[in-house]
């Protein structure tokens, strides 16, 4: 919904996150998005609270609709030949610029890591956030060390610098090895008073692959976007914080079932992940704070188009106008009425409270209680 996207964390606490691991159940959120897969998880305490064994049958019947619905999604098999994608964390530092701080030294860290993953067969190249920082004076210069890596070693390379100057900027580039112009993109959701740079406004694709950078995936909305272009790859530098490795990679795994399309994320501190449209892990690794880390794999590019990507937030909208419909309907059944002649379900009259407490202007607690 369109308040997620004033949030400073987005959908960070959403209860659906607590089912990523369950793959079947949690396809659901291709339908409805995160927003059914709370539902369901809140629809057995209510059917509970109702003591109604017809709603019991129909709690079932989602139940078991939802977990068909889940395995017969799974069952897809794309059709697309595969990429080979290596994803890359070196052991990095906070600041580390360039050219005469700690970004020489990274990028050196770099260099042999990135010709072996060419050797090996790697397409792409995957290096996390918050790479090397550099002023805009000297981020020619930078480029040019990069553009040479993608040329040289035959790779895609997709870089995450901190340009400072002219108002910073926290940004992806793609180095391609035709030696063609970088495809750029700057973060959209920025962490709030951790990254006071310029938030970016545009997305960015090539060859139908999508880039995005760590917070942005916690925002539906900006994923969806990117499900509406018909991206079939998502490439995402990241950075977690050691702890929160493992849940924000999922996260992220939530956006691509919703839109159908898998991901290269590369959570340096956290978790280096693989993970198809269906949000299957197809290869996955630590990422420690102190050392490297590599990660090879395939995916098969392309996007199962979904229904979530089609209609955005409907089901929300759908609960919240059912909602408005039982309260416009109880209180024209005169609720204050109903509880002052004692028709609450299940409550005597005799346990209602007296007088005008129970709203009783008549006078009817004076008569003698049976």
């Amino acid at each position: 919904m369109s308040w997620l996207r004033v949030r400073p964390h987005g959908a960070f606490t959403s209860l659906a996150y607590t089912q990523v691991v369950v793959a079947p159940i949690n396809q659901i959120v291709s339908l409805t998005g995160m927003w059914g897969l709370s539902f369901l998880l809140i629809l057995p305490a209510a059917v509970i609270a109702t003591r109604r064994i017809k709603l019991v049958f129909v709690l079932a019947v989602v139940a078991v609709s939802t977990c068909l619905y889940g395995i017969v999604r799974l069952s897809g098999i794309p059709a697309a030949q595969p990429v080979k994608i290596a994803i890359l964390s070196a052991e990095g530092a906070d600041d580390a610029g360039w050219p005469n701080a700690g970004g020489p030294a990274i990028l050196e860290r770099y260099r042999p890591m990135i010709a072996s993953a060419a050797h090996d067969g790697a397409r792409i190249v995957l290096l996390p956030e918050k790479t090397i920082d550099v002023q805009t004076t000297e981020l020619a210069k930078l480029s040019q060390q990069f553009q040479t890596l993608a040329t040289s070693n035959k790779v895609e390379l997709v870089v995450r610098l901190t340009v400072l100057g002219d108002g910073d900027h926290n940004r992806a580039l793609i180095f391609h090895p035709d030696g063609a112009a970088p495809t750029s993109y700057d973060k959209h959701h920025l962490i709030p008073g951790m990254e006071p740079y310029t938030p970016g406004d545009q997305l960015a694709t090539y060859q139908g692959w999508g880039l995005m950078i760590c917070k942005d995936l916690d925002f539906p909305p900006l994923a969806r976007q990117y499900g509406k272009l018909g991206t079939s790859l998502w490439l995402v530098p990241a950075l977690d914080f050691v702890d929160d490795g493992w849940l924000h990679s999922r996260m992220a795994m939530l956006r691509g079932i919703e839109n159908g399309v898998p991901m290269a994320r590369d959570g340096s501190k956290g978790r280096l992940v693989l993970a198809d449209a269906n949000g299957r892990v197809v290869a996955e690794t630590n990422a420690p704070a102190d050392g490297p880390a590599v990660l090879i794999g395939e995916l098969r590019p392309g996007i199962d188009k979904t229904l979530y990507t089609a209609w955005g937030d409907w089901f929300a909208w759908l609960c919240g106008l059912i909602v408005l419909i039982g309260l416009v309907w109880l209180r024209s059944r005169g609720g204050r009425g109903s509880i002052r002649h004692g028709q609450l379900r299940g409550l005597p009259v005799a346990d209602l409270p007296a007088g005008h407490a129970a709203g009783d202007d008549a006078g009817d607690h004076h008569r003698q209680r049976a």
